[in-house]
C-alpha cells in the first residue's frame, strides 16, 4: 500500500434537524484497501459514505481524494463508483445498457464502451446475460449487474452501501465470496457500509466500527476481534461475556483476578495491574472451555445447553448475577446438563482487560 491515502476525511461533522449524526470523523484509506464502516443503525455510517460520495455536504471538515480537497466537487466528478442497497437498475434497459450507462455519460467511444462493459460483465460472471432485462434476473444477478456498472468506469474508489442486505443468507454468503474475489483480482479501493459483523470480518482489510457518530475503533478484523479497546467493541463484534473482578495477586505470568465467589482467573495483560484494582474482564465465547477445577478456573452451574449445529452453547451461572456463555466446537460431556456443576478455563492471553 502507498504511504499517502487515496481517501481521507478530516474532522467531518454533520447534523440533521439539530441532531449531530457525525462528530468530527477522521479517516484515512490507502490505495487498494477494503475498509468496512460497521455499526448499529443510526451510528452515522451511511452519512459518512454519502459525504464521501458528495451526496451530502459536511457541515465542517474536509473530504480529500488523491490529495485534493473535493468538498465543492459534484459527485459525478469525484471519480467514484457507487453500489446501492437496492439494485437501482433501469428496468427498461438490458444488462449491457445498464452497465454502459455511466460510460456513455462520460462520452467514451462506442468501441471502448463495448470493451469495458463486456469486461465488467465477465468479471461478475454475467457475460452471457448481457441482453437480458433486470426482470429476467435473480436478485443476486441484479446486484452483480449493479456491481459491474460501478466497476466499468474504473473508479478511483468504489463505495458500497449495504449492497447485500436484501439477499437471503445463502446467496449473501456467495456474494461475499464473489466480492472478495473481485477485490483480490482488481485491488480497487472499496469502502463498504454494513451492520453485519460477520460480513465485515469476512470482507475487510480494516474495519471502522462506529458508534453515535464517532469511530470507536479502526483496526484489522483480527485486531477488532482479539484486541477490542472498549466494551462496546467487544460486545458488538462476536459473542462476549463480561465479568468484574479485583486483582488479588501479580505474578510473573500475569495478574490473578478474583471474580466474586466463582474463583480466580489468571490474566496476561500488557499494562501492569496493581493488587486491589477493580477490573472489567471480557472473554469471547469461543475461548472458554470446560476444565478440571484448579486455582485458576471459575466454578458455576449450567443454566442452559443449546445444540447449534457446528457448536454447542453453554450458558453458565457463576452466582452473584454473573453469567458467562461458552461456544464449544466439540460436544461437551453428556453430564453437563442443566443445573450440573461445571468449571471453566480461559487461557491468560484470551482475557480482555477493558477500561
Amino acid at each position: 500500500m502507498s504511504s499517502s491515502p487515496v481517501l481521507s476525511l478530516r474532522g467531518a461533522t454533520k447534523a440533521f434537524g439539530g441532531a449531530t449524526v457525525l462528530k468530527s470523523i477522521d479517516l484515512d484509506i490507502q490505495q487498494g484497501e477494503f475498509v468496512s464502516l460497521l455499526g448499529p443503525s443510526g451510528c452515522g455510517k451511511t452519512t459518512t459514505l454519502n459525504i464521501i460520495a458528495g451526496f451530502t455536504a459536511p457541515d465542517s471538515g474536509d473530504v480529500i481524494i488523491n490529495g485534493q480537497r473535493v468538498n465543492d466537487v459534484p459527485p459525478h466528478q469525484r471519480d467514484l463508483g457507487m453500489v446501492f442497497q437496492g439494485h437501482a437498475l433501469f428496468p427498461h434497459m438490458t444488462c449491457f445498457d445498464n452497465v454502459a450507462f455511466g460510460l456513455r455519460m462520460r462520452k467514451l467511444a462506442p468501441e471502448m464502451i463495448r470493451e469495458r462493459v463486456l469486461q465488467a460483465l465477465d468479471l461478475v460472471r454475467l457475460a452471457d446475460f448481457s441482453q437480458r432485462y433486470p426482470r429476467e434476473l435473480s436478485g443476486g444477478q441484479q446486484q452483480r449487474v449493479g456491481l459491474a456498472r460501478a466497476l466499468a468506469i474504473n473508479p478511483r474508489v468504489l463505495l458500497l452501501d449495504e449492497p447485500l442486505s436484501n439477499l437471503d443468507a445463502k446467496l449473501r454468503r456467495a456474494m461475499q465470496s464473489e466480492l472478495r474475489s473481485i477485490h483480490t483480482q482488481l485491488r480497487t479501493t472499496m469502502v463498504y457500509v454494513t451492520h453485519d459483523q460477520e460480513e465485515a470480518l469476512t470482507l475487510s482489510d480494516r474495519i471502522a466500527l462506529m458508534r453515535d457518530g464517532r469511530i470507536e475503533q479502526i483496526d484489522t478484523p483480527e485486531g477488532i476481534y482479539c484486541r477490542p479497546q472498549t466494551r462496546f467493541v467487544a460486545d458488538f463484534i462476536g459473542s462476549s461475556s463480561f465479568l468484574r473482578g479485583v486483582v488479588a495477586e501479580v505474578t510473573g505470568q500475569g495478574a490473578r483476578v478474583r471474580v466474586g465467589d466463582a474463583g480466580n482467573v489468571l490474566v496476561a495483560h500488557d499494562a501492569p495491574l496493581a493488587v486491589g484494582r477493580e477490573v472489567l474482564l471480557g472473554v469471547r465465547a469461543d475461548r472458554i472451555r470446560p476444565a478440571a477445577a484448579s486455582p485458576d478456573t471459575l466454578r458455576g452451574r449450567v443454566a442452559d445447553r443449546i445444540f447449534a449445529g457446528a457448536s454447542t452453547h453453554l450458558r453458565i451461572d457463576l452466582g452473584q448475577g454473573d453469567e458467562i456463555v461458552a461456544h464449544l466446537a466439540e460436544p461437551p460431556a453428556p453430564e453437563l446438563v442443566t443445573d450440573a456443576p461445571v468449571a471453566i478455563a480461559v487461557a491468560p492471553r484470551d482475557w480482555i482487560v477493558l477500561p
